[in-house]
């Protein structure tokens, strides 16, 4: 087995309409270590959001492979894909799709709840989440109670409560003002360097790509250098 977290094999994805056939994904070959932090870049439509589906096992490859510690995750059937989805991946995505009626500490904890987990094994580990990401005074204000930097923060912490090894972000500072954006990209960073979570991370923001070890650049469903 490589030293690799992600590897990602001749990766095919294509739909079906009517007759003919849309490839969105041709090809994608690709390795991400340990606590890095990979942008993945390229026009609206070109396929970043569906590799991360894909990468994310939110999606299933029309071909190809998706290896997580060198095991095929598209082997294992849907009960125990939703199952490694759940205790190994956190998703940040541009609309942090916060639950309106809980609040930030019920809406950290949730997917631990989902996993089985009971609120008062939780509580403990999504206050101090929420303390992490700088938001230890809110954690019972519901999220029309929030900025919209403090409510992807919290899908930040969010995304972290089940302690993923690798967190998917899409275009997770768009719907961000250039203040709340930059702070959001520092508080990533942070978390790669002090925890080693790795984040795989599609954007069209250049701050938050010359923040990446690396850079891949997706173009009409190839990855090009």
């Amino acid at each position: 087995m490589s030293g690799n977290l992600i590897e990602v094999s001749a990766l095919e994805k294509h739909y079906a309409i009517g007759s003919s056939r849309l490839e969105v994904l041709k090809g994608i070959e690709f390795a991400v270590g340990s606590g890095e932090i990979v942008a993945v870049i390229g026009a609206s439509g070109a396929g970043k959001s569906t590799l991360l589906h894909i990468v994310g096992t939110l999606d299933r490859p029309s071909a190809g492979t998706v290896r997580f510690d060198g095991e095929d995750v598209f082997c294992l059937n849907d009960e125990k894909i939703a199952r490694f989805r759940s205790l190994r991946i956190g998703f940040v995505f541009q609309f942090h799709h916060l639950l309106p009626e809980f609040t930030a500490l019920e809406n950290v904890a949730m997917p631990a709840l989902i996993a089985g987990k009971r609120m008062s094994d939780v509580r403990k580990r999504a206050m101090a989440l929420l303390a992490e990401v700088g938001l230890d005074g809110r954690s019972e204000h519901r999220p029309s109670e929030l900025s919209g930097g403090e409510q992807q923060r919290v899908a930040v912490a969010r995304a972290l409560v089940n302690e993923p090894r690798v967190v998917l972000a899409d275009e997770p500072s768009g719907n961000l003002d250039s203040v709340n954006a930059e702070s959001l990209h520092r508080l990533m960073l942070e978390l790669c360097v002090e925890r080693k979570t790795t984040f795989l991370i599609a954007t069209h923001n250049d701050h938050l790509t010359s923040l990446a070890h690396r850079v891949l650049k997706i173009q009409d469903g190839v990855l090009v250098s």
